[in-house]
């Protein structure tokens, strides 16, 4: 096997992988080159990029462009079945790096999305009903929850804010009760809700 082809323009396999075997008996990637790649793809893919751009910008701290540096890292997270999250800890980071990133459940990660490229002009949980009035939504539960009609984009935002803290506080609980052990990912959500009160 060659290890000396460039992954994505960037990254250096300096160590093998192989094909293992899934429990259906069907081939899949070592989960390690797996994560490492689709990071990689992430950053420096042009066609991802293209399709998702809020990856615009996004890098990999040098030590993880080689495999080795990335994989003696997640050997040491709690990686099965879960996400590589690269900004609940510094919200806004750009930058794949062990200070940055964290292994956490797909529910809470997918939380966390803002998906900005699909609510439009208002800001976040707010959307404009027939008449002028403004409504505030949030995900809860795998449902949305209707939180009320408001007279600005304001006050149903804030509405929105003060739900989206009690649903942050639920979801910490979720993932301690869970076994989520990473005091950086708690301390970092508890910030957050703190501040979506303050606002």
């Amino acid at each position: 096997m060659k290890l000396n082809r460039l992954v994505y323009g960037v990254g250096v396999k300096d160590l093998p992988y192989k094909t293992v075997k899934s429990e259906d008996g069907q081939p899949r990637h070592d989960p390690f080159y797996s994560k490492w790649s689709d990071m990689l793809m992430r950053c420096y893919s042009l066609r991802y990029k293209a399709k998702y751009p809020t990856y615009e910008g996004c890098q990999v701290v040098e030590e993880w462009l080689y495999f080795s540096g990335f994989k003696a890292w997640m050997v040491k997270q709690p990686w099965e079945g879960n996400a590589l999250d690269k900004d609940i800890i510094i919200p806004g980071n750009k930058t794949y790096s062990p200070d940055a990133c964290a292994f956490v459940p797909r529910w809470l990660n997918n939380f966390l999305c803002d998906n900005a490229a699909q609510r439009g002009s208002w800001p976040l949980g707010v959307s404009l009903l027939p008449g002028g009035k403004f409504s505030a939504t949030i995900e809860s539960g795998g449902r949305s929850v209707h939180l009320g009609r408001f007279n600005s984009p304001d006050q149903a935002h804030k509405a929105y804010l003060i739900a989206k803290a009690e649903e942050t506080y639920k979801r910490i609980q979720r993932y301690i009760a869970d076994g989520g052990s990473d005091d950086r990912v708690i301390l970092a959500l508890s910030d957050r809700a703190k501040k979506m009160v303050s606002q």
